[in-house]
C-alpha cells in the first residue's frame, strides 16, 4: 500500500481518502486521483463540465454565468445578443442598432431591398424589416 504526505505528516491512501482528499464540487466524492481546480473549487476531470450539454472541458476553455461553466458554443447560444443581420454575437466593444425589436450589427442594419446602409438615417418598417426611404416611397 502507498501512502501520501499531507500537512507534513505521512498517511496510508484509505485514510487519506477518507479524510483528507478534496471532495468534488459537483458530484460530492472524495477526488482520489487526478484533480482539477477550477473556479475556486477541486473536481473528478470529467465531473467538470459544461452545465448544458455536459461536454468535458479537459485543460480546454470555458465560459463562466451565474457561477456556473459552459462551453464556447452554449455559452454564445445561451447568453450573447445576436445580430439579427448576420447572426453573429454582438460582443463588447462593437457598435450596434437597436430597430424594429430586434439588435444589429452597425453595418448589418440596411435596406431590405437595395442593402444601403441605414446607421443613423432615416428609415420605414414593413413586414418588421428596415428600407430606406427611397424604397419606402416606391412601395417597398
Amino acid at each position: 500500500m502507498g501512502f501520501v504526505e499531507e500537512q507534513g505528516s505521512l498517511h496510508c491512501e484509505d485514510c487519506y481518502e477518507k479524510y483528507f482528499a478534496p471532495i468534488c464540487g459537483k458530484c460530492d466524492k472524495r477526488v482520489k486521483g487526478d484533480c482539477l481546480n477550477a473556479v475556486g473549487k477541486q473536481f473528478h476531470p470529467e465531473c467538470f463540465c459544461c452545465a448544458y450539454c455536459g461536454k468535458v472541458f479537459g485543460s480546454g476553455a470555458f465560459y463562466l454565468e451565474d457561477g456556473l461553466p459552459y462551453c464556447e458554443t452554449d455559452w454564445n447560444d445561451l447568453f450573447t445578443t445576436k445580430c439579427v443581420g448576420c447572426g453573429f454575437p454582438i460582443e463588447a466593444g462593437d457598435r450596434w442598432v437597436e430597430a424594429l425589436n430586434n439588435n444589429y450589427h452597425s453595418q448589418c442594419f440596411k435596406c431590405s431591398k437595395c442593402h444601403k446602409n441605414l446607421e443613423g438615417q432615416s428609415f420605414f418598417a414593413k413586414g418588421g424589416k428596415p428600407f430606406c426611404k427611397a424604397h419606402a416611397q416606391r412601395g417597398f
